[in-house]
């Protein structure tokens, strides 16, 4: 006996209507490739560019940076582990 309601299972590299399906990349390997961003940006080649003898607002240019950049940091970490899989 075969069922005709029950559709054939979709091939690997289609989605279950027909497009197919995109790369999607492991929760995982998302946040080692942030770990592995904030690694440059708060290394030195790339931090060196923030010290200078200027002042934003009466804050030096460097701990600024820093901050925002460790900000930044943080900030996509939480928008990665909120997101919603479709």
């Amino acid at each position: 006996m075969q069922n005709q309601d029950i559709p054939a299972p979709a091939a690997p590299n289609e989605s279950a209507a027909g497009r197919p399906a995109s790369p999607r990349i492991p929760e995982g390997q998302r946040l080692v490739a942030v770990f592995a961003l904030g690694v440059l940006l708060l290394n030195f080649p790339l931090l060196a560019l923030w010290d200078v003898q200027a002042t934003v607002m009466g804050i030096p240019v460097f701990p600024l940076a820093l901050f925002g950049l460790w900000a930044l940091l943080i900030g996509l970490v939480g928008w990665m582990a909120d997101r919603k899989e479709p």
